[in-house]
């Protein structure tokens, strides 16, 4: 199941509004994945950016990234400042309250040790195109698995198999009739 619960506009049009069809599994340079444009959430996220604005959807710029780059740098030392990371402070201005944001910082940070223990095992969906044509990715785009990305891309991965999918809207699916399409809320 891809989606749990919508929680705004972006979500709903990707619920109700396109399907994904399975192209199949690749290996890809991790440079060529970009985060998700979530029009609902953009104005946020790119707040939280440090750098040239042409980077902004670019992983190793993403607040996940510069949270795991902190913690392999400081390590534990990091959580009584843990407040003033990017990643903490896009977690409350997407509306998590200060307890919930601890937890999820908490919990990415167990991904990246499972991740450096046991090494990556897949589960990153990548389109081909982004769902939402934008000036800062024209590219792969991550729909599912963020936060593996950059757990991958912070231990050093240059390349990671992912699946591949591509976007169609719903009302054209029967000309990808013979594809798979990626079971959705079903």
């Amino acid at each position: 199941m891809l989606f749990k619960r919508s929680k705004n506009k972006f979500l709903d049009y990707v619920k109700n509004e396109i399907e994904l069809i399975d192209i199949g599994s690749i290996n890809i340079l991790i440079d060529q994945l970009h985060m998700q444009y979530n029009t609902d959430r953009f104005v946020k996220y790119k707040s939280l950016h440090k750098g040239p604005i042409d980077t902004v959807l670019d992983v190793k710029a993403s607040p996940h990234y510069r949270l795991l780059d902190a913690y392999e740098k400081e390590g534990d030392k990091i959580w009584p400042s843990i407040r003033t990371t990017a990643y903490y402070k896009m977690l409350r201005l997407y509306g998590k309250s200060k307890k919930r944001a601890i937890k999820r910082v908490e919990k990415f940070i167990k991904v990246y040790e499972s991740i450096k223990i046991s090494g990556f095992n897949g589960g990153v969906i990548v389109v081909d195109k982004p769902i939402v044509a934008n000036p800062y990715n024209s590219g792969y785009e991550i729909y599912e698995g963020h936060h593996r990305v950059a757990c991958c891309i912070a231990l050093g991965m240059e390349t990671l198999p992912v699946t591949l999918v591509r976007v169609v809207a719903k009302n054209q699916k029967e000309y990808y009739g013979s594809e798979t399409k990626l079971a959705m809320n079903e």
